[in-house]
């Protein structure tokens, strides 16, 4: 059916006969609205009115707002009635419109059972003012559009004011206004303290109502209610039954306050409250006979039963009913209507109980629990779309539906929002927050890590130091202390994460977020306190959904020490839950591949991954068979798995630059060129400068340096400053900053190699190594960058002034490490005049980098160039064997030198020894601590020629083991031969 036209109303002929009468042209504009049209025009027709009674226009604009959204032109409208004189205006009025679409149900206005037909006179005379009436709409758009506490707070300060000013007297009015406040969201911004601004309100209605009318006594207890005034409100709800002791509403709030007791939600005072259990069986077996169907009815048995029973599924069942039982109340309802015939109250509170049915990590199925919870997050998204509350606890219900980027576009759009009305430890901002910190510890398909990676805890931490930006007092929370905890020890600090646990008060008992409280067990046991899994299982008995998480924690905590144990507990799990089957198998894979080291089993449990997938298997479970086959070194079979990949997910280009890697791994760079090429193409922008990168590398060991230039110059052309990321890195929020800052390394990288590509085709590059280094966060990245820059400043005729400030530059940025200094000494040798520059750098890096062989090779180059031969001889003999121990351990006697020597040059060339006492003693200590300097034993068998020493060096080659050996072997003992002018041939390659 097409939609409605501007011309297809039954208004159309009134409108012809009174072209400026606003009950016809709202009543078009109604009809316009309910049925899809544009309602443009008509609402700029309503808007040129200057009509003597506006609120009725003011009411159907904002019905019509609430049903397509239009809610510029309400506001517009709003502050034009607040600028007219009330009594100019004609005074009070009676408001049809409102009284029509914000009329409590029957049963609310009557405080009876009977029809509609018996509906309390007082009300339907109600008279409202055009101020109060745009002071509401005001309010009601702050609420339910912006969400804005700040504006919510001034729109009912002006409500209030209105209010007390014009009709202070009118119990109809004060009831009317007061019970669609308190009727919002329990979350929404009308917090404890505006409620009890209400109080005198509510008191005065119930003054001037006729003492036989129980809603002004219900209206005072509901304004108790959300002033947290648990016992005032259980008495009002008892004078309202006492009035009409058939008075339903009063009768469920009633019951609703008997819960709260029951509870301890009454300020600490009343907390379980011994007598509040029978209150509570009496209040729902007296409901149950009066109206059985109810969702207030169903979800009191649901409570109830929870309480005397534990049993989840009878639980869940009755919350189901209830919000069943909402959704057809408020079945083909738009607007105000469908505010004024849903309980939002009742809605939250059976999502929060839904909460605790559901598991804390996404499952596979997600099950009934989790369904549910989504369709409460979409009922109350429907009727209170601006709360920061519902869009939390809808990203809640998608992330343990296993939809992770759905889940943190949602709580990102609360975060984004900002969070100024964000009390310590609760709001909107702080549920969000948890979200988004669970969200970070997920992997992107849905799969909870085994081992969560520091970027994700990096990132979790942005999340977190974000919501203490906006309130520092939620670092007080004890939700605060665990998640803190949570992300610290992933961070690998784990004494301040312990640290964190301490400051949780009384065992995570006052936690109130299941999530929460697993997470703090879940840290207390990889923390390994000993007695804490039966002190956990004891805690989260209330929560069967979360059983098995505890088990997953418990057979990972144990997974090293008794490996079997852990594997018998995961497939205890699997049984117990198929929906965490898949997680199960995933944590007895990890425990075979890390911990017993097993790759056969790794392989068969990826394998299973793969096979046992009810649906299609993700692209990870792909993925890791792929990397078990390459352990086993099958790689075909590993690309095959791979390529099955691409059968379901066609063009996925982390999939195809996975096939690259693999390729890679076994030297087969034209295979592994294609799929880099395809990753490249189908990449998104944030992701292909990583790939492009790869991909230039992969050019280069082809030999192809034009085409990894012109690749890379392509790349950085197109790059958006901060727009890239590298493949796998997720963003957002105050926990990107991780992944721009690898985005800024990625930029880098690609300005290096295409200076490298630049050196390779003769055209060195000073511009591109500048660049490389500008762009660089790492100080050790950026040394390293100006250290090759100086080398092309050099190749290219650069002044040696200009190449000395370069490297000082470098060994400013990185002080800890002997490259930029071997670099400047190098230069100082070079340089005439530069020697006892030279030679104080060289006493420097003897003192701190003994062991390192470029400081050793520039050490014996100095003493050469200032003619010290002898120390210099001395000085190689002792650098050629280079050992953890350092050069000071090897100032030893001749013998045993040689004899280390000739251990580490048989390592090298596969020969034996004949003692295998001492001399195999030797070989063993240089096999575990020796290496050979090749470059300074050539030095020192050139120098120990020129000094007509070269005996001294036959020791030290080993001479016995003939042409065998590496290359750099070889041309030592070549190069003593030729000096000894032995004319032998040596084979150097």
């Amino acid at each position: 059916m097409s939609p409605v036209t501007e011309q297809e109303t039954a208004f159309d002929s009134l409108a012809g006969k009174f072209p400026k009468d606003v009950g016809v042209a709202t009543g078009r504009l109604l009809a316009l609205a309910t049925s899809g049209a544009n309602t443009n025009a008509a609402t700029a027709t309503l808007l040129g009115f200057r009509p003597r009674h506006p609120a009725g226009l003011l009411v159907g604009l904002l019905d019509v707002a609430l049903a397509a959204g239009d809610w510029d032109r309400v506001n517009e409208a709003a502050y034009r009635i607040l600028g007219i004189d009330p009594s100019a205006a004609g005074g009070a009025r009676p408001s049809s419109a409102m009284t029509t679409s914000m009329r409590p149900t029957t049963a609310a206005a009557t405080g009876t059972l009977a029809p509609p037909s018996n509906a309390n006179p007082a009300f339907g005379s109600s008279t409202l003012v055009p101020t109060i009436d745009a002071h509401l709409v005001l309010l009601l758009i702050s609420l339910l559009r912006d969400g804005n506490p700040t504006r919510s707070a001034q729109s009912a300060q002006g409500l209030l004011t209105a209010l007390k000013r014009e009709e202070p007297d009118n119990a109809s009015i004060l009831c009317h206004v007061l019970n669609l406040l308190v009727r919002l969201p329990l979350c929404a911004p009308i917090p404890p303290a505006l409620a009890r601004d209400l109080l005198p309100l509510a008191e005065k209605a119930v003054a001037c109502a006729a003492p036989s009318d129980p809603g002004p006594h219900c209206t005072l207890a509901r304004v108790a209610m959300r002033a947290n005034m648990w016992p005032r409100a259980k008495q009002a709800f008892q004078l309202a039954l006492s009035v009409s002791p058939h008075c339903v509403p009063a009768l469920e709030g009633l019951a609703v306050a008997d819960l709260a007791l029951l509870d301890g939600r009454a300020g600490g005072q009343l907390g379980q409250d011994p007598g509040a259990f029978a209150a509570l069986s009496h209040d729902v077996d007296l409901l149950s006979s009066m109206c059985p169907n109810s969702p207030t009815t169903q979800f009191l048995h649901a409570e109830l039963a929870w309480r005397t029973s534990r049993a989840a599924s009878t639980r869940l069942a009755h919350l189901r009913l209830a919000l069943e039982s909402t959704l057809a109340s408020v079945s083909g309802a738009r607007g105000l209507d469908m505010l004024d015939r849903a309980d939002l109250m009742l809605v939250e509170e059976i999502a929060s109980a839904l909460v605790d049915l559901c598991p804390a990590r996404p499952r596979n199925p997600a099950g009934a629990a989790v369904a549910t919870l989504g369709m409460a997050a979409e009922v109350l998204t429907q009727m209170y779309p601006a709360s920061g509350h519902v869009k939390a606890t809808s990203a809640w219900a998608e992330y343990l539906s296993g939809n992770v980027e759905r889940a943190r576009e949602r709580a990102r759009a609360v975060v984004d929002g900002g969070g100024g009305g964000m009390a310590a430890g609760s709001g909107a901002f702080w549920s969000a927050t948890q979200v988004l910190v669970h969200v970070a510890m997920t992997t992107a398909s849905g799969e909870s890590a085994c081992e969560e990676s520091e970027q994700a805890a990096n990132e979790a931490a942005g999340y977190l130091d974000a919501a203490l930006a906006v309130n520092l007092d939620v670092r007080k929370t004890d939700a605060y202390q665990v998640m803190r905890a949570w992300v610290l020890r992933v961070q690998g600090k784990t004494a301040e994460a312990k640290d964190m646990l301490a400051n949780v008060a009384d065992d995570g008992n006052k936690l109130k977020h299941p999530g929460d409280k697993l997470v703090y067990w879940c840290e207390r046991i990889r923390d390994g306190s000993s007695g804490v899994v039966p002190m956990a299982r004891r805690a989260l008995a209330l929560y069967p959904a979360l059983t098995v998480d505890l088990q997953l924690t418990e057979a990972m905590a144990k997974s090293k020490e008794d490996p079997d144990a852990a594997l018998a507990i995961l497939r205890e799990a699997a049984n117990t839950d198929p929906g965490v089957s898949a997680e199960c198998t995933r944590a007895m894979a990890h425990i075979y591949l890390n911990v017993k080291r097993d790759p056969a089993a790794y392989l068969r449990a990826c394998q299973q991954l793969v096979d046992s997938s009810t649906t299609q298997p993700s692209k990870t479970a792909y993925v890791q068979l792929a990397r078990a086959y390459t352990l086993v070194d099958d790689i075909d079979r590993a690309v095959d798995t791979l390529a099955s990949a691409l059968c379901y997910y066609p063009d996925a280009p982390d999939v195809q630059r996975e096939i690259a890697d693999v390729l890679l791994s076994s030297h087969e760079y034209g295979r592994a060129l294609e799929y880099l090429q395809d990753a490249v193409a189908g990449s998104s922008p944030a992701a292909r400068p990583g790939h492009v990168l790869e991909l230039a590398k992969v050019y280069a060991k082809l030999g192809h340096h034009d085409r990894a230039e012109v690749v890379l110059m392509q790349t950085i052309q197109d790059m958006v400053p901060g727009s890239s990321s590298p493949p796998g890195a997720s963003g957002g929020g105050g926990g990107g900053l991780s992944a721009a800052a690898a985005a800024v390394e990625i930029e880098s990288s690609l300005w290096e190699h295409l200076a490298l590509a630049q050196v390779a085709l003769g055209k060195p590059s000073r511009d591109a190594w500048q660049r490389a280094a500008e762009k660089s966060r790492s100080p050790t990245r950026r040394a390293a960058m100006y250290v090759k820059l100086a080398g092309v400043l050099g190749d290219t005729g650069a002044g040696a002034d200009q190449v000395e400030a370069t490297l000082e530059q470098a060994r400013q940025l990185d002080p800890a490490s002997p490259k930029p200094v071997v670099a400047l000494a190098s230069l100082y040798l070079k340089t005439p005049g530069k020697m006892d520059q030279a030679s104080a750098l060289a006493k420097e890096m003897a003192a701190k980098w003994p062991l390192d062989d470029e400081v050793a090779k520039l050490l014996a180059m100095t003493l050469v160039h200032k003619r010290q031969f002898n120390e210099a001889i001395e000085y190689m003999k002792r650098a050629v064997v280079v050992g953890s121990d350092g050069l000071k351990e090897l100032v030893q006697g001749k013998e045993k030198l040689e004899a280390q020597m000739r251990a580490v040059l048989m390592v090298g060339t596969g020969t034996e020894s004949g003692e295998p006492g001492k001399e195999n003693a030797a070989k063993s200590s240089a096999l575990v601590n020796g290496k050979v300097n090749y470059e300074i034993l050539a030095q020192l068998v050139d120098l120990l020629h020129r000094m007509d020493r070269l005996e001294e060096a036959a020791p030290l080659l080993d001479l016995e083991a003939g042409v065998t050996g590496p290359a750099a072997v070889c041309f030592c003992r070549g190069l003593y031969y030729q000096y000894v002018r032995f004319a032998l041939l040596f084979d150097f390659h």
